[in-house]
């Protein structure tokens, strides 16, 4: 599997039901604050076995205008290239993506909801956690391309910059100042992707070097 970042970012029926899905329901959000607050996730509830649809309903509402489209560009960019490639190895590699991101985004916010279902304050929103499992999935499938530069260490492998993408996230999540943003629901999916796609295609694993 490769996906060439030159290649064309042409749309494929999973990302436009994505994109497409989210943006309806986000705009309308903005303009019926009710709507807004029924679909974002709490925790609190969740495990009292209320608003377990919030588990997906909160990926289709954002904060504001830069909030969603921050997550539909990566979305967009990196879905494209993940569809086409599930696409290109399996004949229902459109139906694969979409439930890779529906299920690494109800496994990240469980996660979260887990972890912070104590919190009756805590609530979150967002496509992130779909968003980072595309991106867990695009470097597992091109885990020995250098397609990212970072400070002080110059190009790296894909599978080593999502390596260090996590840790970065246990990080934040151990030392990080505690604010809004959703670190366990972005770990957990970022998690998933990467498992997922490995389930879905074993023969990966044989591929990536690690060193």
């Amino acid at each position: 599997m490769l996906s060439s970042l030159n290649a064309p970012l042409s749309p494929a029926p999973g990302i436009l039901l994505i994109i497409l899905s989210t943006a309806v329901v986000s705009i309308y959000a903005f303009y019926h604050q009710k709507v807004y607050f029924s679909f974002i996730l709490h925790p609190y509830s969740i495990v009292r076995k209320k608003k377990l649809y919030t588990l997906i309903t909160a990926a289709l509402v954002h904060t504001g205008w830069f909030h969603l489209a921050f997550n539909l560009a990566i979305i967009y960019i990196l879905g494209s290239m993940v569809e086409h490639e599930f696409v290109r190895h399996h004949l229902f590699g459109h139906l694969q993506f979409v439930l890779l991101y529906i299920f690494s985004t109800v496994i990240g916010n469980f996660g979260s909801a887990f972890v912070h279902r104590k919190d009756f304050s805590f609530r979150s929103a967002g496509a992130s956690t779909g968003a980072l499992a595309i991106l867990g999935s695009f470097c597992v499938i091109n885990a020995n391309e250098s397609y990212i530069s970072l400070p002080y260490l110059g190009s790296v492998l894909n599978i080593h910059f999502i390596l260090i993408f996590i840790l970065g996230l246990c990080s934040e999540i151990r030392f990080g100042k505690k604010d809004h943003i959703d670190q366990y629901a972005h770990l957990f999916g970022v998690l998933s992707g990467i498992i997922i796609t490995i389930l879905l295609y074993p023969d990966l694993l044989k591929l990536i070097l690690l060193f």
